[in-house]
């Protein structure tokens, strides 16, 4: 659950992470990310400091400390050049039990409210799980309503307690017709739509246009079905099946491939 996450996470200390700052090479861009960066006891006065030094700054955060329009206008008047947030449902029942966290979702909207009210550039990643992947189309007009233009399907990592508990992980097979009717929706809406940590050929008419690929230094390259020895995308397809608990019949690979992957910047 993510609140377990933020819990385990401890905060770096102030003078850590303005002599990192300082250490940075001009046109860095500062990312603050987590746990949750909001709740960081120091997080406003780093992020003061990182922009009088002059660098651009972006925060990755759960949103809901922007429910609170006094907090929001002051990250716009520091200029943060953009934010992104994580839902997880186009309903309370579905966000809150994945935060573990009541009232979440509402403070998570609201918080995207405010962030497009004041015109900070924001992208929403939607994590597709089996609670919520046959409503990703709602979770895209819910946005849309808001204000959103920019989002992200990201497909659940399976490590760390995921592996112990599967419970969340859905049949990317049955996802596919949920995630490529949300997709349509997107990009008919004139919306910027990517997708990560999915295995490139369950969309592959769109495999250059809208995923992206973030290679890992962890991961493990041996780690492929044999389906995947003749894909031209094989290097390319940052999904694992390590841990994946249902059948890959439908995975094939892909046989034309022209270099162009998206790289979407934080």
């Amino acid at each position: 659950m993510v609140s377990q996450e933020i819990k385990k996470s401890s905060h770096m200390p102030l003078s850590l992470m303005l002599n990192k700052i300082k250490l940075q090479k001009k046109g860095t861009t500062i990312d603050f990310f987590g746990g949750e960066p909001t709740l960081h006891p120091f997080f406003m006065k780093a992020l003061e400091f990182t922009r009088e030094r002059g660098f651009s700054a972006t925060i990755a955060t759960n949103g809901r400390m922007f429910f609170y329009d006094d907090y929001v206008k002051k990250i716009a008047r520091l200029g943060v050049e953009s934010i992104r947030v994580s839902l997880y449902g186009n309903t309370a029942k579905i966000h809150d039990y994945i935060t573990n966290s009541e009232g979440s979702f509402d403070q998570t909207i609201m918080g995207l409210r405010n962030i497009v009210r004041n015109k900070i550039a924001v992208r929403v990643n939607i994590v597709v799980t089996k609670l919520n992947y046959k409503h990703l189309k709602e979770i895209v007009v819910l946005l849309r309503s808001i204000g959103v233009r920019m989002i992200k399907f990201s497909n659940l990592s399976i490590s760390g307690n995921l592996l112990k508990n599967k419970a969340l992980i859905p049949d990317l097979e049955k996802v596919k017709p949920c995630l490529e009717s949300a997709v349509r929706y997107s990009r008919k809406k004139k919306m910027s739509v990517y997708i990560e940590k999915t295995p490139l050929c369950l969309l592959p008419e769109l495999h250059k246009k809208i995923f992206i690929w973030e290679p890992d230094a962890g991961e493990d390259k041996r780690a492929k079905l044999k389906e995947c020895r003749d894909c031209f995308c094989k290097n390319n397809c940052s999904w694992r099946p390590t841990g994946y608990p249902y059948k890959t019949y439908w995975v094939s690979p892909i046989g034309k491939f022209n270099k162009g992957f998206p790289v979407l910047q934080n």
